[in-house]
């Protein structure tokens, strides 16, 4: 979520906002800002946007931020959606949706049953932060995953996912270098076995003929 005074405020709509009051269309910000239609859209629909891109826009619609959050309607009251806030999260992070159940001990069917609640029960919400690396406070109430350096909100330590996966993948290879030199070693002892009945067999050929 982004914040403004303390307040929730959502940037998207208050650009669409001032596009408007600036007696604009979608496609005339577009074209002032070197956009493709598709990507204003974009900008349009983010509850946060990026400090310096933000900045960027302001000055080429010709407003300050005072003007710009006054766009806010006090009125608005921000209700977050538990199981869209963490689609949301999953997506940036680029987790595995069917292995995140897995590690949430849920089935794939339940977890997407999970993204339609509003609210999840405590025991979920701890569970859901624990993998996620965050606090419930931080999943609820900030929207951490684009604050920048400068934000008073510092993002949180997270499970870098992806460390993990190179870390299990090169295990599974050690293990399967393992396996083939065991596999070698016993190929070597069995023809040694087989050599060793040759001789034997020889050995016992000419004991007859004796």
């Amino acid at each position: 979520m982004a914040y403004y005074n303390h307040k929730w405020v959502h940037e998207g709509i208050l650009l669409r906002r001032l596009i408007t009051k600036r007696n604009m269309t979608v496609k005339d910000f577009s074209l002032l800002v070197g956009f493709a239609y598709q990507s204003a859209h974009y900008y349009l629909r983010k509850e946060f946007i990026k400090r310096s891109k933000l900045q960027e826009f302001l000055y080429l619609l010709n407003c300050d931020e005072e003007e710009f959050y006054s766009l806010q309607d006090d009125n608005y009251q921000y209700t977050p959606h538990h199981g869209q806030r963490l689609l949301s999260l999953l997506s940036e992070y680029g987790i595995n949706k069917t292995r995140f159940a897995i590690n949430l001990k849920i089935k794939r069917s339940a977890l997407y049953a999970l993204f339609q609640e509003e609210t999840f029960d405590y025991n979920m919400l701890t569970n859901v932060c624990s993998l996620l690396g965050i606090t419930p406070h931080q999943f609820d109430a900030f929207n951490w995953m684009v604050a920048e350096d400068n934000e008073p909100f510092a993002r949180p330590a997270k499970h870098d996912y992806r460390d993990k996966y190179l870390h299990e993948k090169e295990k599974n290879i050690s293990l399967a270098d393992a396996y083939s030199i065991l596999k070698a070693q016993k190929l070597e002892k069995d023809e040694e076995c087989l050599l060793l009945q040759a001789e034997v067999a020889e050995l016992k050929r000419k004991l007859k003929k004796q």
